[in-house]
């Protein structure tokens, strides 16, 4: 007796370039004519009554123009009926089926958007990826630390997440204004709700949070405190951020055993007594480097090549200290004298570390003659394509990590050969940018989000203390 015709098969005539096809009636098999059916674009089949065992399945991957296909509301395990490539399909909808593994989709080149919410017991594993897809829906399922690093791992290049925020304890983004541009749009997209810190502190008062939440780089160390109390993660705040000072980077550096060139902390009023009484000192030979402590972007950083020029600018520095805001980039604290590298005047390499690994790198060069500062916002170029040898990269990995604690972090090295074989750390810069690198910003944007989201999500299943509970009992509180 032959097998029954499903209620799914096809009407004989397509008007259009879209079939749907809905039934509550079990499905026993399945068939697509090519020949008739080759211009068809978008297929539904909901509540199909379709299962791994539904005949004829194969034959969806023979549609040569197929680019979108919902399969809701059936019986499907797998994806594995794609036994061929389906080179155009985009969208992929299996919600509310009983999917457990979604290894068929590898046959689809081009997927970019997948939904395969409502699917309990889907598991994702670690060893597949899907660079294509940048899209996926993926609510009823808990998101644990695990299962968020195979969903980055599965979708390395996943731009936008819809997974039950705050039902599934996916984690809140919470940082300072200041802070926040460059991850908003990515971290929004990644299912991350973002707030800044006037809005987390209100939210905190009034015990809505539930939810594993982190901040990245608050640069007030009473926000900082109130976060902690309140159960928030906190990723490079300040009180970690201040270490890296530029004298006290370098007494943090010398003593994890890492070669900087070397720095002294600069008391202006004892400069200008020994430059006036013409005292020798021993420190520091010319050339030299005077920045100040806490600069950022190559701001007043200046080559020293006399003492004549010591003084002059050492006169041009009183004028900076403590001016506008402290908050703002231009605030000036002090100033630090640091042995200038001869063989990387002009020229160095930022490495760019996350979570004890490195992102990315570039060597980086002045951008005319007679400058010796090689920022971006300076004018500087840039060599995406240098390599970094293993040595230097654990060294690069050593001063973010092991030295300071960072969670990611621009390390800037200068070389100390004439042959540029070897390399020092210069600094170590919190929140740094992500322009000039061989990866795209937004590649390396995703990078950091996605590491603070894992974290975030270990931490809250290591955390043997209710968030909820902290709030009542801790007593934190802060001027709203």
């Amino acid at each position: 007796m032959a097998a029954p015709v499903a209620v799914a098969t096809l009407p004989d005539e397509v008007q259009g370039e879209e079939v749907f096809v809905r039934s509550t009636e079990p499905s026993g098999s399945f068939r697509i004519d090519p020949a008739q059916y080759w211009h068809l674009d978008c297929l539904t089949l909901v509540s199909a009554g379709i299962s791994d065992n539904t005949q004829g399945l194969q034959s969806i991957a023979d549609l040569p123009h197929l680019r979108k296909l919902y399969l809701n509301n059936n019986s499907l395990t797998n994806f594995d009926f794609f036994i061929r490539d389906a080179p155009l399909l985009s969208d992929l909808s299996g919600a509310n089926n009983k999917l457990r593994d979604i290894g068929g989709i590898c046959r689809l080149p081009a997927l970019k958007w997948l939904n395969v919410s409502g699917n309990a017991e889907l598991t994702l594993p670690s060893s597949s990826s899907h660079p294509s897809v940048d899209r996926v829906l993926i609510r009823g399922s808990a998101m644990t630390s695990d299962s968020a690093q195979n969903l980055f791992s599965c979708f390395p290049n996943l731009r936008c997440l819809d997974a039950d925020s705050y039902i599934a304890g996916y984690p809140g983004f919470i940082g300072s204004c200041l802070r926040l541009s460059p991850f908003r749009e990515i971290s929004q997209g990644l299912g991350v709700k973002v707030m800044s810190q006037s809005q987390l502190q209100r939210v905190l008062h009034d015990g809505c949070l539930s939810v594993p939440c982190f901040a990245i780089l608050p640069d007030d160390e009473e926000f900082e405190q109130f976060c902690e109390c309140h159960g928030v993660f906190v990723f490079d705040g300040i009180s970690v951020v201040r270490k890296v000072h530029k004298f006290q980077a370098f007494r943090t550096l010398t003593d994890a055993g890492i070669r900087t060139p070397y720095t002294e902390h600069m008391d202006l009023d004892h400069w200008d007594r020994l430059l006036q009484e013409d005292v020798p000192f021993s420190f520091p030979d010319f050339p030299c480097i005077m920045k100040p402590s806490n600069g950022a972007n190559g701001m007043h950083v200046w080559l020293i090549k006399s003492k004549e020029d010591l003084e002059a600018h050492i006169a041009l520095a009183r004028t900076l200290l403590h001016k506008g805001s402290p908050t703002s980039e231009c605030w000036v604290d002090d100033f630090v004298l640091q042995e200038a590298m001869p063989h990387s005047l002009g020229i160095d390499v930022r490495v760019l570390v996350c979570a004890g690994q490195v992102l990315a790198c570039r060597m980086r060069k002045a951008g005319r003659p007679g400058e010796f500062r090689t920022n971006l916002s300076q004018g500087g170029g840039t060599d995406p394509n240098y390599v970094l040898v293993p040595e230097h990269a654990e060294m690069a990995v050593a001063s973010a990590v092991r030295a300071f604690g960072l969670l990611y972090a621009g390390v800037d090295m200068f070389f100390t050969n004439a042959e540029r074989t070897e390399l020092c750390v210069n600094e170590v810069n919190p929140g740094c940018g992500f322009d000039g690198f061989r990866q795209s910003n937004v590649a390396l944007r995703l990078a950091v989000v996605k590491e603070i989201i894992i974290r975030t999500l270990r931490l809250s299943e290591d955390d043997t203390t209710n968030c909820c509970a902290t709030r009542e009992t801790s007593g934190c509180e802060i001027d709203g």
